[in-house]
C-alpha cells in the first residue's frame, strides 16, 4: 500500500510540474512548434483527468 500511494504521488509531482513549466514560459521556445505544444497540452490535461 505504500509503495503504491508513493508512487502515486511521485507521478502527480511529475505532472504537476509539467503542467508549471508549460504555462510558465514556453512561448519563445513553443513558437514555432504550436501544433505539438497543444497535443502535449491535451495529452496531459488527460492524464490529469485520468
Amino acid at each position: 500500500m505504500a509503495t503504491e500511494e508513493f508512487s502515486n504521488d511521485k507521478s502527480n509531482q511529475q505532472v504537476t510540474v509539467k503542467c508549471e513549466t508549460l504555462e510558465k514560459g514556453p512561448k519563445r521556445k513553443y513558437t514555432r512548434k504550436s501544433k505539438t505544444d497543444e497535443k502535449a497540452k491535451a495529452m496531459i490535461d488527460q492524464m490529469i483527468n485520468e
